[in-house]
């Protein structure tokens, strides 16, 4: 996990995951709260992209003595 070429391509899933909402039909559903189902994904995706920071973070950027 310390290849910077994985990393690269972990983030740039994460890039192409909230682009390929623009692609999707313009129709607007609700979902469970109420809320549009855009909003929820990109909730997801921003979850998403916090978890794989935190590990980036984890891998990288440790304090070795």
């Amino acid at each position: 996990m310390r290849k910077p070429i994985f990393w690269l391509l972990i983030f740039t899933l994460v890039l192409v995951l909230a682009v390929v909402v623009i692609f999707a039909s313009d129709t607007t559903t609700s979902s469970i709260w109420g809320l549009p189902s855009w909003l929820l994904y990109f909730f997801g995706i921003e979850v998403l992209f916090c978890v794989v920071y935190y590990l980036f973070t984890k891998t990288f950027w440790t304090t070795e003595d």
